[in-house]
C-alpha cells in the first residue's frame, strides 16, 4: 500500500518488513525441506508421468535420492 503523507510517498508496510517476511518464509521452506525425502521417477506412477508429460515415455528411476534440501544445496543456480 502506498500512502501520501504530505512530504512524499511511503510504503506501508516498509520494504524492510516485506523483505524480512520473504526471508523468513524462504528459511522456513528450506528448514522443512530437510525433512522431505526427494523422490525419483520410480516413485511416480506411470499414469501420473503420462499426465505430466504425455509426449515422453514413462521413466524408471533409481529410487529415493536424499532430501529436497540436499538437492537445493547442490544446485548452483539456486545458491
Amino acid at each position: 500500500d502506498l500512502q501520501l503523507d504530505g512530504m512524499g510517498v511511503r510504503m506501508v508496510p516498509p520494504v524492510d518488513e516485506i523483505q524480512a517476511a520473504i526471508n523468513g518464509g524462504a528459511i522456513a521452506v528450506l528448514k522443512c525441506s530437510t525433512m522431505i525425502k526427494a523422490w525419483d521417477t520410480v516413485t511416480i506412477p506411470k499414469n501420473v508421468q503420462l499426465i505430466l508429460n504425455p509426449n515422453l515415455p514413462p521413466v524408471q528411476g533409481t529410487g529415493s535420492q536424499g532430501t529436497f534440501y540436499d538437492r537445493v544445496a547442490t544446485d548452483r543456480e539456486i545458491l
